[in-house]
Parts: C-alpha cells; structure tokens; sequence
C-alpha cells in the first residue's frame, strides 16, 4: 500500500512531475536521512502512553512495538520515494497496516496529528545537532584554556586597524577567545531549552478528544517542558532560527581567530607556521604552504561530493572542532621538546613561531625577547 491508495485516491489525479521533482521526492529525502530515527522514537512513546492510558491493550501495543522493531532494522527502502508516500510517517503506518490490519494498524494515529508529529521530530533533531555542537564546543574551550594557562608570559603584539597598538600576552589574546566562547555557549544552551519543549497532543492545533497523557510523552521523549499552548505548539518553528543564529555568531567567533591565524602565518607576520600535517600546498606554486584548516573555519564544505559525505553514515559523528589538545598544539623540535606550544624562530621543526613559548627557555632565542 502507498500514499497514493489512500490520500491521493480522493484528488484523482497522481502528483505531477514537477510536484514530485521539486517538492516531494526532495523533502522525502530529507524525512528518509534525518528524521526516521526521531520518528521512531516519537511512534514508540505514543504507543506506549496509549497503552498506559489504557487506549491500547498491552497486548496490541507489544504487536506493535514488534512491527517498529522491524522496521527499523530495514530502514526506509531507497526504492520508496516521495511518489508514494508524503513523509516517513505514512510509510511506518503503511507498514503497520501490512503487518497488522487496518483496525490495529490504523491507531497510532489516534490522538495525534502528522503536524505535532512532524514538529516534534524536528525539536529532536534540533537538540541532537545543537548538543553535537555544544560537544565539539566544550572540547575547544578546553583546548583554548590549556593552551592559555601555557602562554602566560608569551609577550606578543596586539594590533588595531591592523597596525601594532599595545604589547599583550598571547595567553591575554586566548581567554579573550574563550569569554566569547561563553557567551556563544549561552546562546546555544538558550536555543535547546527552546527547542526541547514538547507539540505532542497539540495535534494540528488545538489538541485532541482522546486522554492522552502529554506529560508521559514529555518524559519517554526526553523533552524538558510542555508547549503548553497548543496553537502556538504548532504555529512556530521559532526555536530552528534561533539555533542557526546562535550557531552562525559562533561560527563569526571562530571565523575571526582563523582569520588572525592566517595573518600570524605569512611571511610578512612570521609569527608561527601550521604543522605540515595540517597544510596543503598550491597546484601552481611550490614555494606556497597553504594553512587549509584555518581558511575554511566557518565555512561548511559546499560540493556535491562533500554534501554525500557528511550524509554518510560513518561521517555524522565527526567533530569539526578540535576535540584533543595534540590536534590543536603545535610543536617544536629543539632542546625544550616536541610539547611546547610555541617554538623559536630558528627552530626546524614541524611547527615554529617567533614566540618564545615561556621565558628563558629556548636556547635559540635572544634571552626575554618577545615578538617584534
């Protein structure tokens, strides 16, 4: 059974070609990669609290559970598509109704809506990604402060309008990143307390006839708090803006530091060099090392090619942010040791700056100079 036999039986005519090209085979997609796990999730609380309210027999609930336990061991054939169903969700009942019949198959819509279904798998994906997020970002901070408590009497030059204003320590510069960092943190955390409020039997909008316990759903779906009004439940997706605002200031955060640290890389400044392990090299001129990692901070991958990868199931877990100091720490090869953070200027190894990493300790460096 599709879509069509049921819904689009009543319009007569299938969807047209530009219908399906552009709206619904592309946001099937989307439902299909993102949203079948937080479905699923959501199918499985509401037929547990039917059961519990005693809407469903204990029995059919198991039968049902059973079904869901089959399903999502297959997934979502990439032979359906948009064409025949409108969303995840009537797929997981068309499959329901197969397995079980129409009478049983056809209750876990009761009491609910695709509408407060749909949002709500949305706030779930909202959380996970901010969560995501907030992980990597925890991660730098952590780098930042260990390389701040490090850098305490690395004297260096703090610039205006591009010109040298006022000596500083790089350690001053670092924490002045990370108290950004905070009020980023801050805005995140504000936009997951937004996001993590449940629609659940706000149906399409102003709730449902059946008993339906909300407060269960609330704590089987790991949501805070309530929407408590059930129009605005599904009237606002305000909670998704807010995320991507929170999201885009930090990107502007870490976008300005990478810019500084491209600036400390050139000939011009000489303040410090990428570690090879971390650069490119230009297609047309050799003598060019190119500190890639920095240049893109901020900008996601834009080709089709790395748009399939992080669909990919092996790269949703990865971490754009540094998550472990030896990926952030530059190294020198002199008499100090590979693991200070900042080397002098005639050292040869991977990683070099002007800065001496502490006073007084690099052989190579003028005793107590500091950057020019």
């Amino acid at each position: 059974m599709t879509d069509t036999d049921t819904f689009r039986a009543r319009l007569g005519e299938n969807p047209d070609g530009v219908y399906l090209d552009n709206l619904l085979d592309p946001e099937f997609e989307i439902l299909r990669e993102h949203f079948f796990g937080p479905q699923m999730l959501l199918n499985r609380a509401h037929v547990v609290m039917l059961a519990e309210v005693g809407l469903l027999a204990d029995d059919d609930a198991g039968r049902i559970l059973s079904v869901f336990d089959d399903v999502e061991e297959t997934g979502v054939p990439e032979s359906v598509t948009g064409a025949d169903f409108e969303g995840v969700h009537f797929y997981v009942e068309s499959r329901l109704i197969d397995e079980l019949g129409d009478e049983l198959g056809g209750v876990l819509q009761t009491g609910r809506s695709r509408t407060d279904v749909y949002d709500a798998a949305c706030r779930l994906v909202a959380r996970e990604r901010i969560l995501d997020v907030v992980e990597a970002h925890a991660a730098l901070r952590a780098a930042v402060l260990d390389r701040a408590a490090e850098t305490t009497d690395v004297v260096t030059t703090g610039y205006t309008h591009s010109q040298p204003a006022q000596p500083m320590t790089l350690s001053h510069y670092l924490l002045a990143f990370d108290h950004a960092l905070e009020r980023d943190f801050r805005r995140l955390k504000a936009a997951f307390e937004n996001a993590n409020q449940n629609p659940l039997g706000a149906a399409v909008l102003g709730g449902t006839g059946f008993d339906v316990d909300r407060e269960r759903l609330s704590e089987l779906c790991g949501f805070s708090s309530l929407c408590h009004n059930t129009y605005d439940a599904t009237a606002t997706m305000d909670f998704a803006p807010e995320a991507m605002n929170g999201l885009a200031l930090l990107m502007a955060t870490v976008s300005r530091v990478a810019r500084d640290l491209i600036d400390w890389s050139t000939y011009e400044y000489g303040y410090l060099e990428l570690s090879d392990a971390y650069a490119s090299v230009s297609s047309m001129m050799p003598q060019k090392k190119n500190p890639t990692p920095w240049r893109r901070s901020g900008r996601p991958p834009a080709t089709p090619s790395a748009r399939r990868r992080r669909r990919s199931p092996t790269s949703r877990g990865r971490r754009t942010a540094t998550s472990a100091k030896s990926r952030s720490t530059s190294s020198c090869r002199c008499s100090n040791g590979p693991t200070k953070p900042l080397a002098c200027s005639d050292c040869s190894g991977a990683s070099s700056t002007r800065w001496p990493s502490t006073r007084n300790e690099c052989s190579r460096t003028p005793n107590g100079t500091s950057v020019r």
